[in-house]
């Protein structure tokens, strides 16, 4: 339990971060971070983009279950 609590606490101090670059133009986000590990947003998007390649025919839905299963592979 402490382990989830831990999660979500990093999880929504790191939502805020991203880099940018001196136009102010988001190049990638933080969207999580698990340990000393983050997650990027680019890295779901890979993760979409290819599950697409596969499955046309799926939706934007898939995205949660993709970053679930970034975040147990980094946990």
């Amino acid at each position: 339990m402490k382990n989830i609590f831990a999660f979500l606490l990093l999880l929504g101090l790191g939502a805020p971060f991203y880099t940018a670059n001196a136009q102010g133009e988001n190049l990638d986000k933080i969207v999580a971070i698990v340990g000393d590990k983050i997650i990027l947003r680019s890295e779901i998007d890979a993760a979409f983009e290819d599950y697409k390649r596969e499955n046309p025919s799926i939706g934007d839905s898939i995205k949660c279950q993709l970053m679930e299963q970034t975040l147990l592979q980094k946990f």
